[in-house]
Parts: C-alpha cells; sequence; structure tokens
C-alpha cells in the first residue's frame, strides 16, 4: 500500500457517479481541466489503490469539456461501479496515471466488504452493505459535486468511510451502516474522535429510527472547533481503542465550495 500514499502535492478530485452515461464517459471536472488538462496523456493509467491493477483509457476533448472515454467502461464494469458509488482520483507526477480510491454507496471503502479487514467475516454477510446512500439534490449541478480537491487526500488500509456534511449534520451525524456493522461499533455508547490538532472528543453514540448517530453536545462541539459546514467532505477512519472506545481519525478532505479551509484543518 506504500506504494498508493498520497502526497499533499499531488492533485485530486472526485466524482459522485449519477450521470446516466457515467457508465461509457466520465466528465473531469471544468477546474481540473483547465489547470491539467493540456498536460494529461491522451491515454492515462487508472491504477487501482491497493493492488497492482491498471487500465487504459482515452482521454478526450468535447465542449471544452476533458472526459475519459474509451476504457472507462471497462473499468466501470471489471470494478462494478454503479450509480451512487464515490470515487477519487490522485494523478500522479508524471502526468498519464492517476491512483484511484472507491467508496460504494454506504459510504464505506468498496473492499469492506471483502474479509480482508475482517477476519473471520464471509461474503454471506455483505448484502447487508447494500444500503443505499442518497445524494440530496438541491439546486446543486454537476459541478458543484465534483469540484477540484484543494485539501489533502489520502488513502487507508484501515476501516473509513467519507461523508458530505449537510445541513442536518449541524446536531448530528449518521453513521454508515456497514460501517457499524463491520466495526462493532453497534455496541459502543462512545466514540473517541482525534482531530488534525490531536485533540480528543468523546462523543456520544444513539440509535435514532434504525440509524447510528454521533450526536450531543460534543459533536456539535467538535464541528464548530474544526469549522465544519455544509459541502465539506469528511473521512472518518478506524485507527484503535483506548479505554473500551473506538478511535476514529478525521480528515477533512474537501472544502465546501467558496469556502477557506479553517486555521485547524489537516496539515
Amino acid at each position: 500500500m506504500s506504494n498508493f500514499n498520497m502526497q499533499n502535492e499531488n492533485p485530486s478530485f472526485f466524482k459522485i457517479l449519477s450521470a446516466s452515461d457515467f457508465a461509457s464517459v466520465l466528465r473531469l471536472p471544468p477546474l481540473f481541466g483547465k489547470i491539467f488538462g493540456e498536460k494529461l496523456s491522451s491515454t492515462p493509467s487508472l491504477a487501482m489503490a491497493g493492488s497492482w491493477k491498471s487500465w487504459t483509457v482515452k482521454l478526450k476533448k468535447s465542449s471544452n469539456r476533458y472526459l475519459f472515454a474509451d476504457g472507462w467502461s471497462v473499468f466501470v464494469n471489471d470494478n462494478q461501479l454503479e450509480i451512487g458509488n464515490f470515487v477519487v482520483f490522485w494523478l500522479m507526477d508524471n502526468y498519464s496515471t492517476f491512483h484511484v480510491q472507491l467508496y460504494d454507496r454506504t459510504c464505506c471503502d468498496k473492499s469492506l466488504s471483502s474479509s480482508r479487514f475482517f477476519p473471520g467475516f464471509s461474503g454471506e454477510n455483505s448484502s447487508n452493505l447494500g444500503q443505499t446512500m442518497s445524494v440530496k439534490k438541491e439546486s446543486e449541478t454537476e459541478d458543484d459535486k465534483s469540484q477540484i480537491s484543494i485539501g489533502p487526500s489520502k488513502t487507508t488500509t484501515n476501516p473509513s468511510f467519507v461523508t458530505i456534511l449537510s445541513a442536518s449534520t449541524d446536531e448530528e451525524m449518521i453513521i454508515p451502516k456497514g460501517f457499524v456493522e463491520e466495526t462493532g461499533i453497534a455496541g459502543k455508547r462512545n466514540i473517541t474522535l482525534l482531530d488534525a490538532r490531536g485533540e480528543k472528543w468523546e462523543i456520544k453514540i444513539s440509535k435514532q429510527d434504525g440509524e447510528f448517530v454521533m450526536c450531543g453536545g460534543r459533536w456539535a462541539d467538535f464541528r464548530i472547533a474544526n469549522r465544519l459546514s455544509k459541502g465539506y467532505v469528511c473521512t472518518f477512519e478506524l485507527v484503535g481503542s483506548h479505554g473500551g472506545h473506538h478511535q476514529l481519525q478525521f480528515h477533512l478532505e474537501k472544502r465546501a465550495r467558496g469556502r477557506p479551509l479553517g486555521r485547524h484543518s489537516r496539515q
């Protein structure tokens, strides 16, 4: 996995697969294309994080938009991508390779459904990971949902999930069902969040309407202290346990459009 640890200087972008033609083409965010389009190889490789597999796609330009065309459908089929999947791309220094990380509709790494994270977990339970992630469509356009990443990004072999904060996360935040089931958080009353400064936050967990959520005053304090708001993309990574509490490392992956990253963001 060390070859896939992304350096802070590597530019990146993400896409939530929602367009009807996502299986045949993938449009790069306009800003990413404007900055890097002319430098990119005409046949870039997509290298999968966590394995040595790679796929070659053809880069095309249509109506001033860069897109992955020929070969992209093979990548989609081989990796069983579907509507609602979340895909992150890191551009390597040679401008001809993207390292790719995939997340499914539970907001977890797609490989979480395999047994490599949890010995003894068999595919017979994988049907529990079918929870659908609903992406609320307000007045947002495709470009609102897929912008160039300003903050640093990383991949991890630890169980993790990615979430896009909404107005409802001001008071509580839902923990994806797949992550809850695979990490045993369902049996906990509290977890510990570690922020970028190393400060620990004991957060209450509650079950509401069948969902497990981070809630209470300490969650609100954590959100305010880290200057989190609607539209921010965040990763929560299981890094261990202490005092009977699961410890989740918080990473801020992307800011909302037009909002600066707070001074407490990951450096």
